[in-house]
């Protein structure tokens, strides 16, 4: 403690001067020695407690980073049905469902519907590039990109798509290879490091071939390469078809708002939702009359 004994003879109620200060000395150290212990018992705990809070954080956070459901729709009315729900992770489109929907295929007008899908609370949006060549593609995705760095540029799996793809990529832009129609093309994809690849669930049964094998084979290629492309299934027809693909490790989907409808509309789940308010009610009015 850094105290100086004072050297007497003299004596106070049967103690000497000595003994009184080396008493008050070793009581003091006792004390600074338990408000450390104290200290670093509530440093430990802090810790403790810091290190579970991150970790539960970070285990949420890689929950709801692992699935992503895409809603492919430019129908800014559909959005806001959907996303109001926290289900949805993104949009997605191309110029067919832009002419659908009745969004001009220019790049000032996706650059209006851009502002609008991030305002609904989108996370990421997938614009598709169009044009007669590798370069003119690469020009239009270009441009669409640098309207936000949450776009994500679509490219059709041809040659000249992919050509086009790889020249953006060197521009450090994300891109997804689509109109995915066979097994193979994911090498394509994985090979270039494509951040998704779409392959055309719906419209590969239509064509005669196993759409459901072909995408699981398509997941167990990227896995197996240890490719970061990731599937993202399209042309969903029902919720179903997502959940039996979900359960074979797939975790990228885009679909249309009426497979969206399906999630929130159960015929059961409605009947007992429906039980539940009648119930909720007779009980309140029984209460309510008591009182």
């Amino acid at each position: 403690m850094g105290l100086a004994l004072i050297d007497t003879t003299q004596f106070r109620n049967g103690f000497s001067t000595r003994a009184f200060l080396s008493a008050r000395d070793s009581t003091s150290t006792a004390r600074t020695r338990q408000v450390a212990v104290c200290t670093m018992a509530d440093v430990r705990a802090s810790k403790k407690a810091s290190n579970f809070a991150s970790t539960k954080s970070s285990s949420k956070r890689s929950n709801q980073s692992r699935l992503r459901l895409f809603l492919d729709s430019a129908d800014e009315r559909e959005w806001e049905k959907y996303f109001p729900t926290g289900v949805l992770y993104g949009i997605t489109t191309n110029p067919s469902i832009l002419k659908r929907d009745g969004v001009p295929c220019t790049v000032s007008s996706l650059r209006d519907l851009a502002e609008r899908a991030f305002d609904c609370g989108t996370k990421e949006l997938l614009l598709q590039a169009w044009g007669s060549s590798a370069s003119e593609m690469a020009d239009i995705g270009d441009e669409l990109s640098r309207i936000d760095p949450r776009i994500n540029i679509k490219m059709p799996l041809t040659k000249t798509g992919i050509e086009a793809a790889y020249l953006l990529q060197k521009q450090k832009v994300e891109v997804t290879l689509t109109a995915c129609y066979t097994t193979h093309q994911a090498l394509t994809a994985a090979s270039m490091g494509a951040c998704y690849l779409a392959p055309y669930l719906g419209r590969m049964n239509d064509n005669g071939r196993d759409g459901m094998q072909n995408i699981i084979n398509m997941h167990r290629i990227v896995t197996a390469t240890g490719s970061t492309t990731r599937i993202m299934v399209a042309s969903i027809r029902s919720a179903d078809e997502m959940a039996l693909l979900a359960a074979e490790g797939l975790d990228v989907f885009t679909f249309s708002p009426a497979v969206a409808e399906e999630l929130f509309n159960d015929p059961l789940t409605i009947a007992a939702a429906a039980q539940f308010e009648e119930d909720a009610l007779a009980n309140s009015w029984q209460f309510d009359e008591d009182a």
